[in-house]
């Protein structure tokens, strides 16, 4: 993870993923609003990963751990951790279909 760095997010990578998740509803938000003229493309794209995983309508966000503290920062860790593991069980299923 030390070399991860963020990218923003292009026209071009909007148009070529198969979909699109992010921590929280307004992160999809404003990629809708960035990209208005490819509202088509983005149906069925963006998802938030627990939205993507099946979670309920009101427990779609993940908070964001920033200046929250070392305790909220696991937490909020743990569930990406869970939540990344279904994701990764998801894909494989879906890639077994095909």
């Amino acid at each position: 993870m030390e070399d991860f760095r963020p990218k923003a997010i292009t026209r071009s990578l909007v148009e070529k993923q198969d979909i699109i998740i992010g921590m929280e509803r307004y992160q999809l938000t404003k990629i809708r609003n960035k990209f208005k003229d490819l509202k088509e493309i983005l149906k069925g794209k963006l998802y938030t990963l627990k939205e993507f995983n099946g979670a309920e309508k009101k427990d779609f966000n993940i908070p964001d751990p920033y200046k929250t503290g070392k305790k909220r920062y696991f937490e909020i860790l743990e569930i990406v951790e869970k939540q990344a593991e279904l994701l990764v069980q998801k894909v494989k299923n879906i890639n077994q279909i095909k």
